[in-house]
């Protein structure tokens, strides 16, 4: 099980190398849950054999299939209590340690449905461009690596044009099966000027 844990106030985060975030002194509430189950004891386990983890949602009707070690986390399957679940066919390597900064993690994918549905198909990419130390609110100390991924859109109105740009770190640590932590920082600009800024951490 993953608890995380959410707190807001505006503040900025650096990227890049040799990064440190502390996040020991924040005021933090409860956030949500992340539950992950052994995969025998669900219906879509024998399904899915080789997986020794599984992530299952709050309803327990969505469950997704890995085969997690501290070098690799391999997405075997997905599949739904109402009958439809996809194999996969080329699996996607969700993460893959030790990163190296400067690198890219890339890595294509299929997953064919058993009801025809549409497959599910693309490329996963990340840029592997900060990592640093992770200081979480119980004062634990991890190492990790991230990717830092950037959302950018344009709201055009006859009064301004309005330039939304998010700004998400996403920290990894090799021996723990949970994100660690995100982070997210957006941006708002007016005719290219800043006019607002909000952030928000969420931490094991």
């Amino acid at each position: 099980q993953c608890r995380y844990l959410y707190y807001s106030d505006n503040a900025s985060f650096g990227t890049g190398p040799d990064q440190y975030w502390d996040f020991a002194g924040y005021a933090f509430s409860p956030s949500f849950v992340q539950n992950y189950v052994d995969p025998l004891g669900t219906a879509g386990g024998p399904l899915f054999p080789g997986s020794n983890v599984a992530y299952v949602n709050a309803t327990q009707t969505y469950y997704e299939y890995y085969t997690t070690s501290p070098t690799s986390w391999i997405v075997n399957g997905i599949y739904s209590t109402s009958g439809t679940y996809y194999d996969a066919v080329d699996p996607m390597e969700v993460m893959h340690f030790p990163w190296t900064y400067g690198t890219v993690h890339e890595d294509a994918y299929l997953y064919v449905a058993n009801d025809g549905s549409e497959p599910l198909q693309d490329t996963l990419r990340w840029n592997v461009d900060t990592y640093g130390t992770v200081r979480l609110p119980g004062g634990t100390e991890l190492p990790v690596v991230g990717a830092v991924v950037h959302n950018q859109t344009v709201d055009t109105t006859e009064m301004a044009v309005y330039t939304f740009d998010q700004v998400e770190i996403r920290l990894y640590a090799p021996d723990v099966r949970c994100r660690v932590a995100t982070i997210t920082m957006e941006y708002e600009y007016t005719y290219g000027v800043l006019t607002n800024f909000y952030s928000n951490v969420r931490a094991l």
